[in-house]
C-alpha cells in the first residue's frame, strides 16, 4: 500500500540478490546475483536517481568464487577467492561503472579500505602484513601518505536503521504501537529510521510457516504511507532490513530476487 511515496528504481533477478553495493557520489548501486544451482555469480549495475539498468550480467574468469567488495567515485572493485567455505579475498579488480571496462587489475593485494582517491591495501610477505596506498585509476602504489582522506563507510550518504532488541524500552514502545496498529506481534529486532518527517521500521514476526519480515512507514502524525511484506519463511533474523542512501533513496529487497527504490526526501 503506498500513498504518496513514488518507486524510483525496481528490478528483479534470476538468481539471488547477495550484495547490494552502493556508490552514493555517482548515485549508483552494484548487485552482486548468485546461482547456486549452476554455480555463477554476476553482477548488474542499476543507476539509482534514474531508475535504469546501466548493465547487466558481468562475469569474470572465475565464474563462481568472485565477490565486491565496494564501489566509490565510479569504480567498482572486485576480489576472487580460493574457498567457498571461507572466502578470504584475493586480488583486485577494478572495474568503471559507467561501461564495465576492467581498469585495473593486481593479482596478489587485497583490498583493506576504500577512500575518496586512494585505495589502502595489504600484502602478505614472509608471513608479514605490509600496507600500500594505490592511486584508483591506475592501480600504482603512490610513494606519499595521503592525509585527512575518510573511508566510504565514515560518509553520511549511507544511512542504517537504528537497532532496538526485544526488552529494550523502544521495542516495546513501537511493538505496542504495531499491536495496536496492525495487530502485529514483532519479536527479535526492530529497525528504526527517522528521516524527512517520515517514520521507517523493519520488522520481523511469526507465523507457522517460519518468520516473515515486514516494511512499514508512517508520517510523524502516524498515517501508514508504506506498508509490505518483504519475505515470508524465513529461518533467522537477517541484518539491516532497508538502508536510505543520499537522503532520498530508500533501498530494500523484495524476496531474495528484487530490488526496490524509494523516494523518501520529503514525507507526503
Amino acid at each position: 500500500m503506498t500513498t504518496g511515496l513514488s518507486k524510483i528504481l525496481e528490478y528483479e533477478s534470476e538468481g539471488q540478490i547477495w550484495k547490494i553495493i552502493p556508490d552514493t557520489k555517482e548515485q549508483k548501486i552494484i548487485l552482486e546475483i548468485r546461482d547456486g544451482d549452476n554455480r555463477e555469480v554476476k553482477f548488474s549495475a542499476l543507476d539509482y536517481a534514474k531508475g535504469a539498468i546501466i548493465w547487466e550480467d558481468l562475469q569474470f574468469e572465475e565464474e563462481w568464487l568472485t565477490s565486491i567488495y565496494g564501489a566509490s567515485g565510479g569504480n567498482a572493485y572486485f576480489f576472487e577467492f580460493e574457498d567457498a567455505e571461507i572466502p578470504q579475498p584475493k586480488g583486485i579488480i577494478a572495474v568503471v561503472i559507467r561501461d564495465k571496462d576492467i581498469l585495473w587489475y593486481h593479482e596478489n593485494y587485497i583490498l583493506e579500505k576504500i577512500l575518496q582517491k586512494e585505495l589502502l591495501v595489504s600484502e602478505e610477505r614472509e608471513g608479514e602484513k605490509h600496507f600500500f596506498y594505490l592511486n584508483v585509476d591506475d592501480g600504482e602504489i603512490k610513494k606519499t601518505k595521503p592525509e585527512g582522506e575518510k573511508t566510504l563507510t565514515e560518509k553520511e550518504e549511507i544511512l542504517s536503521p537504528l537497532k532496538y532488541e526485544e526488552g529494550n524500552e523502544h521495542f516495546e514502545t513501537i511493538k505496542k504501537f504495531l499491536n495496536d496498529m496492525l495487530n502485529a506481534e514483532p519479536f527479535g529486532i526492530i529497525d528504526y529510521l527517522e528521516i524527512n518527517g517520515l517514520i521507517i521500521l523493519g520488522f520481523y514476526k511469526k507465523d507457522k510457516n517460519g518468520i516473515i519480515s515486514n516494511l512499514l512507514i508512517l508520517n510523524l502524525e502516524g498515517e501508514i504511507l508504506f506498508e509490505t511484506i518483504l519475505e515470508i519463511g524465513l529461518k533467522g533474523i537477517g541484518e539491516n532490513i532497508f538502508s536510505v542512501l543520499n537522503n532520498k533513496c530508500l533501498i530494500f529487497l523484495e524476496g531474495k530476487t528484487k530490488v526496490v527504490g524509494l523516494d523518501v526526501s520529503q514525507s507526503a
